[in-house]
């Protein structure tokens, strides 16, 4: 009997735990019109990404893998790349992205309007969705053999 409370509490400590905030980063700045922002970001499951235009101003939004982005830094260019995600001349993008393997990927930012006069002010907030999948995993297993402990012994 001790057992199975004991897998129970444990496997609701997994449970909070897979839904501790993951670290996260948060970045507001100005872009002009003939540059861009590039974010290169550590990720072992989805992305959540919060980006929005200062003054409804309109941004395009480009997430690489790890080559392509060392491909853009290099050649200045998305010509030579093929982005996981892109979403161009926007005003707001708030969602969770599903990446195709943990690793480090390239989010960029650049203005709709190619005036390098034109400064356009951006913020944008990047972190892991929760809850993380192991310690969920974890939670569901320990509370199932908990479960059977308890029943398997009310009834035995």
């Amino acid at each position: 009997m001790r057992i199975a409370k004991f897998l129970i509490i444990l496997g609701l400590a997994f449970l909070i735990a897979s839904y501790v905030p993951a670290p996260s980063s948060s970045h507001g700045n100005l872009v002009s019109g003939d540059r861009y922002h590039c974010f290169v970001v550590k990720v072992t499951n989805n992305l959540y990404v919060d980006v929005s235009g200062a003054e409804n101003r309109n941004f395009s939004l480009y997430i690489l893998d790890y080559n392509d982005t060392l491909i853009f830094l290099t050649d200045g260019s998305l010509e030579n790349t093929e982005p996981l995600f892109s979403w161009e001349n926007i005003q707001q993008f708030s969602g969770v992205l599903s990446l195709p393997e943990p690793g480090w990927y390239g989010v960029i930012i650049t203005s709709s309007i190619s005036d390098p006069s034109f400064n356009m002010r951006y913020d944008l907030y990047l972190t892991h969705a929760t809850p993380y999948f192991t310690p969920f995993l974890l939670f569901v297993l320990l509370e199932t053999l908990g479960g059977i402990l308890l029943l398997y012994r009310k009834y035995k």
